[in-house]
């Protein structure tokens, strides 16, 4: 009986050459899609933290702008033997302002920052009170400016040159008169890195200031 033998050629699939050639195909395909899903991840990630740079600096202007409309007038509730007209501390800080109350109408209101924790996140609050002297008409409005991840923080600064120079910037503040400025500086973790922003905003201590 004769024996019929086949030949590799001959044979179905794919010859050592094919198979390594479609290895490196593959392989040059896996590492164009792995680095365009790395920039994507980049760009998203970028695109989140310019989102929140630009929330958190909006906020900062609005306090900027309340904040440089402050009034050297006595703070609601106190006698006039403690003319307070500004008391503030590191989380917390009351003035008297002329606030933007709609469109293009403006009144003097106390004004109450306020930053508080319930232990899982950060809550920044603002309480703006009509100045009026029935204190049954002062319950003023309540909101929210920023809540997470986020502190803002306040210092002072005392223009009283006999002080030491590691003495011009206060935690506490509560006197008859404006500091010389007041820096609010914003911090938030967005899980990557940690975000600063700082603003100093000049104050005049002894008069109604010009903006």
């Amino acid at each position: 009986m004769r024996k019929q033998v086949k030949s590799f050629a001959e044979e179905d699939g794919f010859t050592l050459l094919e198979t390594l050639i479609t290895v490196a195909i593959v392989s040059l395909l896996s590492m164009v899609i792995v680095g365009a899903l790395g920039q994507v991840r980049t760009m998203s990630a970028v695109s989140n933290r310019t989102d929140q740079e630009v929330r958190y600096g909006a906020i900062l202007n609005y306090l900027d702008a309340t904040l440089a409309n402050a009034r050297p007038l006595r703070l609601l509730g106190r006698q006039e033997a403690d003319p307070v007209v500004m008391d503030g501390d590191v989380d917390r800080l009351n003035f008297v302002a002329i606030v933007k109350t709609g469109t293009s109408i403006q009144s003097l209101r106390e004004v109450i920052w306020t930053s508080s924790s319930d232990g899982k996140q950060r809550q920044f609050a603002q309480l703006s009170k009509p100045r009026r002297l029935q204190p049954e008409l002062q319950l003023g409005e309540q909101n929210v400016l920023a809540n997470g991840n986020l502190s803002v923080t306040f210092r002072y600064l005392n223009d009283d040159r006999r002080q030491a120079d590691d003495q011009l910037w206060l935690r506490k503040w509560k006197s008859d008169r404006l500091p010389a400025a007041v820096e609010i500086k914003i911090q938030a973790d967005d899980g990557s890195r940690l975000i600063t922003m700082t603003r100093i905003v000049p104050l005049d201590s002894g008069s109604v200031p010009s903006r």
